[in-house]
């Protein structure tokens, strides 16, 4: 007994020295961003979940390090006052894409589009509404919501094609009970087939959180060894892309008809306030790069032939047309600016700041040739693009 007892304490003591050196060994050579989670989160009984108001927080990850503050109204942008007469005002109705993941408030396309407005609209005021993880139903009922203080001319809804095909019919379950659940700030599956997961991830969750918060060793494995895994195939790449495929299954069809009808409800919603709505399709990185793409199919071992990667932006072009709704899609300009800073976070998967100025000059245009006016004020003579990232017609992948 003494031997083994011996024997275990020279192990956890071997164990113990090593972890120590690998941490001070990284630390020294390849120190590592902690993560600060974006536990920000409180319930809602009509949007399910919202943001905590006064939240502040440092969000970082290896990719990133930036600050995040939420107003007391909610949103991360400053505090909303009474819209004065002459103000022309826009909202950006949107999830983490349009909230600004992984960069800065004023990196935001809906930040950098007012910058870009200014000059020629200096009353324009630009505001971020974008909240992580809604889908667009739970933008609409936002809009409904707040749109007296909001006071809106312009509403731009943010569409992310990676689930937003999806997520508003999985918001709930066939028992009309929500489907995801905040825990401590965080957002938490309530589906059965992820329960048991979600537990496991609960209960180790504060320990995960101390280590990669303190641990430069344990962030630098768990994001080298989550990138390992992807690769092989052994952990997906994000989701699914169902929404690519050339057949639908019945299921995707379903949500893509109920993702209409939303669609359609908040088209109706503005034109019975008279605020102009403008719908910009925000794709995914490997829509954007064919290496990305190529290593996605590999992990998942996908027939690429059963793919088109520009069916959805088809399919939502094609209905925003039919309705009249007037849309913004950035893929053909970030396609055309692949050459050069990176436009997506490569594990993170959200825009980079460089992105969100590619997003934001697409969205600029639109306005500069928009017949429309706000509170008498024509937005015209905005300054244009420059070359590359204006072009109507979709490059190839490289």
């Amino acid at each position: 007994m003494r031997a083994f007892l011996k024997s275990a304490f020279a192990f956890c003591g071997g164990m113990m020295l090593a972890l120590a050196g690998g941490e001070w060994f990284i630390r020294l050579l390849s120190p590592q961003r902690l993560d600060n989670n974006l536990d920000c989160f409180e319930p809602d009984s009509v949007l399910v979940f919202s943001m905590k108001k006064g939240y502040r927080t440092i969000h970082s990850s290896f990719e990133f390090s930036v600050p995040v503050a939420i107003s007391s109204f909610g949103i991360r942008d400053k505090e909303i006052t009474p819209k004065h007469e002459s103000t022309f005002r826009v909202i950006g109705l949107g999830d983490s894409f349009t909230f600004g993941n992984g960069v800065k408030l004023e990196e935001t396309f809906l930040k950098q589009l007012e910058s870009c407005l200014k000059p020629t609209v200096p009353s324009v005021e630009v505001i971020n509404c974008g909240i992580p993880a809604y889908s667009p139903l739970q933008e609409l009922r936002f809009l409904e919501r707040y749109r007296a203080s909001l006071e809106p001319d312009v509403v731009i809804l943010g569409f992310f094609v990676g689930n937003d095909f999806i997520e508003s019919g999985d918001l709930y379950d066939s028992a009309g009970t929500p489907t995801l659940r905040v825990v401590d700030g965080n957002l938490v599956s309530t589906r059965a087939a992820e329960r048991e997961h979600s537990m496991i991830r609960l209960i180790s969750q504060p320990l995960r959180y101390y280590l990669s918060t303190h641990s430069h060793l344990y962030v630098f494995l768990r994001d080298r060894g989550s990138q390992l895994l992807s690769r092989f195939g052994l952990r997906p790449f994000n989701l699914p892309p169902d929404f690519c495929k050339k057949t639908y299954s019945e299921r995707m069809e379903a949500a893509w008809r109920y993702t209409q009808a939303i669609i359609e409800a908040t088209a109706r919603n503005t034109a019975e306030h008279r605020e102009k709505l403008i719908v910009v399709i925000l794709p995914v990185s490997y829509q954007v790069y064919q290496h990305t793409w190529n290593e996605y199919i590999a992990a998942l071992k996908l027939d690429p032939s059963e793919y088109d990667l520009d069916k959805p932006q088809r399919l939502l072009a094609q209905f925003l047309d039919e309705r009249g709704i007037e849309y913004v899609d950035p893929l053909p300009a970030l396609r055309q600016n692949i050459i050069g800073p990176p436009l997506f976070y490569s594990v993170d998967g959200h825009l980079t700041a460089e992105g969100h100025r590619i997003v934001s000059r697409v969205i600029c245009e639109k306005f500069r040739n928009a017949s429309w006016q706000g509170n008498g004020q024509q937005l015209r003579d905005v300054p244009e693009m420059t070359s590359g990232e204006n072009r109507t017609e979709s490059p190839p992948l490289r």
